[in-house]
């Protein structure tokens, strides 16, 4: 018979015995399993850990292949080229751009493979990769010649634009007006274009320009259209013209005596537009406000060109050498010396002094101007460009040298005067309409009993460039107000158009 321990020892073996097989079952299963694994891990893909960028671009649990693949589709990815509003894509490739991927990610294929397999199996088994250092240097690389022939045949013919040049429009009053040209920069360009490929993030590349120059139109061209107007009406007498841009004071000279050039500032009978000198002169000398009878002669001088009131103005400044102290103004004050009012306007009024000056001293084209009054186109010009100076800014000659009295708000009140003068002839005939201007026109019968000279002189207000223009014709012979006024109107015409090229106007003149 068993004892006790002797049953408890067989049960053990039993029990051993039982577990011992599905023990050696289970080792044998996870031995397999194990083995499995660790032949699955062999043939896994090393990957770049969480957080990793290859060259700004991320890649972390990405395998080498998926990298490259990463790499290319955002190193591939178009340009946005723009071109002021305009947008549009180019493929860098097209360009010669390309990325070696190959290099870029050798360095983390180098490091994997450098590593034991139990490493691999360990960061497999437990999913945790651990980190290693790879290389965050982009290897590209540009063909140049692709680049330039690209640029060349792509870009250039399609958003270069070449400068046109100025011209006159012959038969007309206007100008065709230049264009600028736009040159792309080559080398801005293609810098902006490698510093995008290599910040994918950064891929809209503005097309850089270099304006060029404007063509402006030149003194040459507007003397071709003012002697085409002397032609077109077959005006053989003497023009001279002189017209002032007062945004830079740019001076335009225009002269003609039998349609051939002559040297400028002949003397001309001033006739009414000495008054712009007495208007000066007076309110240099006058209060603020005016007396009711003070300002009564002024306009009925410049507005309606009455002499009587411009009498009555020079007599109040001195009542015997009255039009001496103008000239004294002009000439020995403001520098004006071809510039002079030798005696007042009334009929049979003595001559105060004989005055001789560069202009009427001229051997070469004398016009027998009036003894009593005398002006050049330069001096008036330049009186009304002072004029605009001290009503704008208030500085300037005419406030300088005519004493402390003459101001700013004079000089305007005598603008806004010379504004009311609107008699739609001449010089505002050549306008657009409600063109304001400054101005006053002159004519007088000469001792033949005939009228030789017309002028117009003035500040025009326009929509492009404020400028002063002042314009006499002389005949030899009677010189109709129509034949005056039709000419004078065209030429202001050409000048306005010329001043202000992007307002230009045009209509028939009748001829």
């Amino acid at each position: 018979m068993m004892t006790g321990v002797q049953q408890e020892k067989n049960l053990n073996k039993r029990i051993y015995k039982f577990l011992l097989i599905p023990g050696l079952i289970l080792i044998l299963i996870s031995l397999y399993l194990t083995y499995i694994t660790y032949q699955r891990a062999k043939s896994v893909e090393c990957r770049f850990p969480d957080g990793t960028e290859l060259s700004h671009v991320p890649v972390g649990g990405l395998t080498a292949e998926e990298a490259k693949q990463r790499l290319v589709l955002v190193y591939d990815s178009p340009f946005l080229m723009q071109v002021e509003n305009h947008q549009f894509a180019i493929n860098p490739q097209s360009l010669g751009f390309s990325i070696d991927e190959e290099k870029m990610v050798q360095k983390g294929l180098e490091l994997c493979e450098k590593q034991s397999t139990w490493f691999w199996f360990k960061q497999y088994l437990w999913n945790n990769y651990e980190d290693f250092s790879v290389s965050n240097e982009l290897v590209w690389n540009l063909d140049g010649d692709v680049l330039q022939a690209f640029l060349s045949s792509e870009i250039l013919p399609r958003y270069e634009i070449p400068g046109t040049p100025s011209y006159p429009l012959k038969g007309t009053t206007q100008f065709i007006t230049g264009q600028q040209s736009k040159q792309i920069n080559l080398p801005v360009l293609q810098d902006g274009l490698i510093d995008a490929y290599l910040s994918p993030q950064e891929r809209i590349i503005e097309i850089p320009y270099e304006v060029g120059e404007t063509n402006q139109l030149t003194n040459e061209m507007l003397i071709y259209q003012l002697n085409q107007v002397l032609m077109s009406q077959n005006f053989t007498g003497v023009v001279e013209l002189q017209a002032e841009r007062l945004s830079d004071n740019s001076i335009y000279h225009f002269t003609s005596n039998n349609l051939q050039p002559f040297s400028p500032d002949v003397a001309f009978t001033a006739a009414s537009t000495m008054k712009i000198p007495i208007l000066l002169s007076s309110l240099s000398r006058l209060d603020l406000p005016l007396s009711d009878l003070e300002q009564g002669w002024i306009n009925y001088m410049i507005i309606y060109s009455e002499n009587d009131p411009a009498d009555r103005l020079m007599e109040e400044i001195d009542a015997v050498r009255g039009p001496l102290v103008v000239t004294e103004d002009m000439q020995n004050s403001l520098g004006l010396n071809n510039t002079f009012i030798a005696g007042y306007f009334y009929l049979g009024a003595p001559l105060l002094d004989l005055y001789q000056t560069p202009a009427n001293q001229r051997s070469d084209l004398n016009l027998n101007a009036d003894l009593y009054n005398q002006t050049t186109v330069a001096d008036i010009s330049t009186l009304l460009s002072w004029l605009y100076e001290c009503e704008q800014n208030g500085r300037g000659p005419l406030i300088t040298r005519l004493g402390e009295n003459m101001t700013q708000e004079k000089c305007q009140l005598a603008v806004e005067t010379l504004k009311r003068n609107q008699m739609g002839a001449l010089i505002e005939s050549g306008l657009p309409e409600a063109t304001p201007i400054a101005h006053k026109h002159g004519w007088s019968e000469e001792s033949d009993g005939l009228i030789h000279t017309f002028s117009d002189v003035g500040i025009v207000y326009a929509e492009e460039n404020d400028f002063v223009l002042s314009i006499f014709i002389y005949s030899p012979n009677q010189l109709l107000f129509d034949t005056a006024n039709l000419l004078t109107a065209e030429l202001s015409q050409v000048v306005y158009n010329f001043m202000n090229p992007d307002y230009q106007i045009g209509w028939d003149f009748g001829l």
